[in-house]
């Protein structure tokens, strides 16, 4: 946990099996590519699916990582509360300084 997750939007993104893809995520080698050309809203939504694949496997659960209805329902519903939520829920606390 706490490690840093490559993001890249690149053209022509295809999977493995050489089908085109909207977004790929792969834990092990910490990255996130998106497919280049998509309007914001396809492109968040794609990233917060492909976040969502991460967490699953960031905590060992694989075979939910698979289930892409699952995956894209949860990156759904991150993105929604992420982009309406409203002020900063976690305010900085200022430094209390001895005197």
């Amino acid at each position: 946990m706490g490690r840093k997750i490559k993001v890249e939007v690149v053209p022509d993104l295809k999977a493995e099996d050489g089908e085109a893809v909207y977004g790929l995520a792969h834990w092990g080698e910490g990255w996130i590519k998106l497919r280049a050309g998509m309007e914001e809203t396809a492109l968040m939504h794609s990233f917060y699916h492909e976040i969502q694949h991460l967490v699953f496997e960031a905590i060992g659960r694989t075979r939910l990582s698979r289930n892409e209805e699952l995956v894209d329902s949860l990156g759904g519903l991150w993105m929604q509360a992420i982009q309406t939520q409203k002020g900063n829920l976690f305010p900085r606390k200022k430094k209390i300084e001895d005197n």
